[in-house]
Formats: structure tokens, sequence, C-alpha cells
């Protein structure tokens, strides 16, 4: 019944991550920063030039990690799938082992 209830969470959480991606716009790597640009007109000349700044922006959920640190990894919906996969590889063989050896 453990094992069963595992494999149950692991793909609600496979499921919820996949849905919390789509939400987050499906990126590829998630950024901290967002590229805003102007348009700023000269008065003098009549010039007008594009002006790029940068916006700080909470991280959204992407499917690989933001950076090369641990913390950033699960922030990730492939961890989020590769850990559920290895619960429910687990959970299969302890199931396929428990139903051995009662036979």
């Amino acid at each position: 019944m453990l094992w069963k209830l595992i494999i149950a969470l692991s793909c609600v959480s496979i499921l919820a991550g996949g849905i919390l991606w789509v939400k987050d716009g499906t990126i590829l790597f998630p950024h901290d920063r967002e590229e805003v640009r102007t348009t700023v007109t000269d008065p003098l000349f009549g010039t007008t030039k594009e002006e790029i700044t940068w916006k700080s922006v909470e991280p959204k959920f992407g499917l690989l990690p933001q950076g090369t640190d641990l913390v950033d990894i699960p922030r990730s919906y492939i961890f989020v799938v590769g850990a559920s996969g290895a619960f429910i590889l687990l959970a299969l063989i302890m199931r396929k082992r428990q139903r051995n050896q009662s036979v």
C-alpha cells in the first residue's frame, strides 16, 4: 500500500510541476532580469534612440535550472520529473520484490 501511495504522489507531483511550468510560460532557462526597451526622442535634433534597461523579476519555474549552484536545481521541472521518476521506479521494484516474497 505504501508503494502505491508513493507512485500516486509522484505522478501528482509530475502533473503539478508540468502545470506550473506551462503557467510560467514553458521557458527553458528561467531569468532573474527582464529587458525593458524605451524609445527616447532628442528634442533638439529630433532623433530617436532606443535605451535598454534591465528590471529585476522573480525567477520563474523553468525546464532547466537557472544557474550551476545546488540551490538552483530544485527550482526546475527536470528535477521534479527526475526525482519523481526515481521514486516511481523504486516503488515498482519494491512492489515486485514484495510480491515475489509473498508467493
